[in-house]
């Protein structure tokens, strides 16, 4: 009986996940898609420290295990055995194949689910390391901007008062200039006097 609770419920859940998990769909939808199973997946189960995937794996093994089991004593009966009254032991070795059938595609199912979920995980998680790094980038530019602006700015408010300075500096070399020019004009005249004493 305990594979009716697989074909009933937990194989459908399982191959409903296998197909969502699957799923090629487009960027934005697929993200949020992602996102959502991500979040689903890590889901813990009540009173106990493991995910539901981990779960429902560990409890498709189990039942894996338990058909297996249950499959090899019924194939080892012999047609002999059968009286005519009641099932017979083909019948009953034919359920147990079944049973084991269901439960080997049930394990598959889950195992495949669990390894394209953590494959989508990873591919999530790298998608959220790689937004957080890209606006990190993105506000440090902002901030070299924006000092960029500040030394532009600064520079700027600077500029007239080093104008300021760069004329004054000249003025005083203009007149040094001149000063200079007419100590030599005077010198030229007081040679051209002590010339003029000397003839």
């Amino acid at each position: 009986m305990h594979w009716l609770l697989f074909v009933y419920g937990l194989l459908p859940i399982g191959l409903i996940s296998l197909i969502l998990v699957s799923l090629p769909t487009p960027s934005k939808m697929g993200q949020y898609l992602n996102s959502k199973l991500v979040r689903l997946g890590s889901v813990k189960v009540p009173y106990m420290r493991i995910t539901i995937i981990h779960f429902l794996i560990v409890i498709s093994i189990l039942t894996f295990i338990l058909t297996t089991n249950i499959a090899y004593k019924h194939s080892k009966i012999p047609e002999s055995n059968w009286n005519g009254i009641g099932i017979s032991p083909t019948c009953i070795r034919w359920r147990a194949e079944r049973n084991f059938w269901i439960c080997t595609t049930n394990v598959i199912v889950y195992w495949t689910t669990y390894i394209i979920y953590n494959m989508k995980k990873t591919l999530y998680e790298e998608r959220l390391i790689r937004k957080i790094i890209d606006r990190q980038n993105q506000e440090e530019k902002e901030d070299q901007n924006q000092e960029e602006k500040e030394d532009q700015n600064q520079e700027e408010k600077n500029l007239p008062s080093i104008k300021g300075k760069i004329i004054s500096v000249l003025k005083i070399v203009d007149t040094l200039n001149t000063r200079a020019m007419n100590l030599i004009s005077n010198e030229e005249k007081l040679a051209d006097l002590e010339a003029k004493k000397n003839n």
